[in-house]
């Protein structure tokens, strides 16, 4: 199982997870993400959607947590608290070389 915490694949390390993306997908590895935010899990599952993959958990509220705010304003609302960890979603590749692009 490999593990992305917070990894930024929708927001400003799109090109740069591109290669490991692909590599998760054509290899079928079972693969756990974390965001800060609904969007931007959101936003990922997206773009793996596209690439064929198996969801097993949606974008959810992660029991594991963290407790700690963060003062954010990320997503441009002012004042707006985040938490590390706090959406999650588990994909699995096809494995069958469909993420290669």
């Amino acid at each position: 199982m490999a593990v992305l915490l917070h990894s930024g694949r929708s927001q400003k390390e799109i090109e740069s997870w591109k290669p490991t993306t692909r590599f998760l997908v054509e290899q079928a590895i079972l693969t756990l993400c974390t965001t800060y935010t609904e969007r931007e899990a959101r936003e990922e599952v997206k773009e793996l959607e596209e690439w064929g993959v198996e969801m097993r958990v949606a974008p959810e509220v992660n029991r594991w947590r963290s407790l700690v705010p963060i003062l954010g304003g990320w997503d441009g609302v002012e004042g707006e608290v985040f938490f590390v960890g706090f959406w999650r979603y588990i994909f699995r590749g096809t494995g069958d070389g469909r993420g290669a692009r």
